[in-house]
Formats: C-alpha cells, sequence, structure tokens
C-alpha cells in the first residue's frame, strides 16, 4: 500500500486556528470529509497544517485494540502517535517528530520515538483539545474509503 498523507486543520478544539473562518466555513461537511475546500481561510493568515498519514489496516487495528484493552485516552495517543507526521506553522517552520519503525503483525510501522514529548509540545503549543482533534482526525481518514478521503500519493 502506498503512504497517503493529508493535511488537516485546527478547527474543533478550544483554540481553534485563528486563520479559519469558522463562521463562513462548513465545519460539519470538513469533519466528515476532511476536504479543506469546505473551510474559509481568512485573507493574508497562514493555517497551521497538521500532516497526517493514513493509517494502514493493521496500525488501525492495534489503535482499535489499544481501545478496548487499554482504554480510550492510551488510543488516542496511539492514533496520533502513527498518523501525525509533521506540523508546518505559518510562517513555514515544520515541527516533524523523530521515529522509529516497529512490525505490527509483521508489517512495518512508523511511529514517534518519543509521544510523551510529542503530546507534551502539542498540548503546550496548542491545548489539550489538539490531542482529541488529531485521533479522531486520523482514525476517521483511515476507516473511510479511499476514494472519499483526503489523501494524496505521498510526493517521492
Amino acid at each position: 500500500m502506498t503512504e497517503r498523507i493529508c493535511a488537516v486543520f485546527n478547527v474543533t478544539s478550544r483554540y481553534p486556528d485563528e486563520a479559519i473562518d469558522l463562521e463562513n466555513s462548513k465545519l460539519q461537511d470538513y469533519m466528515n470529509s476532511f476536504n479543506p475546500a469546505h473551510l474559509v481561510f481568512k485573507d493574508g493568515v497562514v493555517p497551521t497544517k497538521f500532516n497526517i498519514r493514513r493509517l494502514s489496516p493493521s496500525a488501525l487495528s492495534a489503535v482499535k485494540q489499544a481501545a478496548m484493552t487499554k482504554g480510550a485516552g492510551v488510543a488516542m495517543s496511539y492514533s496520533v502517535t502513527l498518523g501525525l507526521i509533521s506540523i508546518t506553522s505559518p510562517d513555514g517552520s515544520v515541527y516533524a517528530p523523530e521515529t522509529v519503525t516497529s512490525k505490527v503483525e509483521n508489517r512495518d510501522v512508523v511511529a514517534h520515538k518519543d509521544p510523551v514529548a510529542v503530546s507534551d509540545y502539542l498540548v503546550d503549543t496548542y491545548g489539550y483539545d489538539i490531542l482529541a482533534e488529531l485521533s479522531n482526525a486520523v482514525m476517521r481518514v483511515s476507516e473511510m474509503p479511499l476514494h472519499l478521503s483526503p489523501f494524496l500519493p505521498k510526493a517521492v
């Protein structure tokens, strides 16, 4: 399976992205599809892009198993650890957590080397709610049929 990535935007946390016009955006449509065409961006303000990957079926299964055996909080953290690739800030700087590769059901799975440090960075920078928003985005786009998702093949 070709790795697929997309950018999602902070719209539902307590501290949403100030570059997005929430009143004129179609937030429910965006949350159902993660298609940025449903968002209205303010002129002259650049949004923060959270670049996520579509989880493989085995990684998705591992997150769901963690939810059943270890609880929703662990599963939320795990989905962000597996799904968040990088964050592109409005100034163009990129935060890309260091990763490690391990085997899940005989498949290579890439995860953050230090998930606690990544969570700390996310909470310190964007607030605690961003963890739930990113987890929801990773899970939602990984579960939807590929032809409905916002994913593009990874650039080589």
